[in-house]
């Protein structure tokens, strides 16, 4: 059984589409801008 690993860029790009809409809609954070943490 093999488990694909996805390059970083990937998932990040993943998060952004996915993740970042459903965490805003949740918490109510619609009009404010989002920024990964350094």
């Amino acid at each position: 059984m093999s488990v694909g690993i996805m390059p970083h860029n990937e998932v990040i790009r993943i998060g952004d589409a996915y993740l970042l809409p459903l965490v805003s809609n949740l918490y109510g954070l619609q009009g404010y801008e989002v920024k990964p943490v350094k």
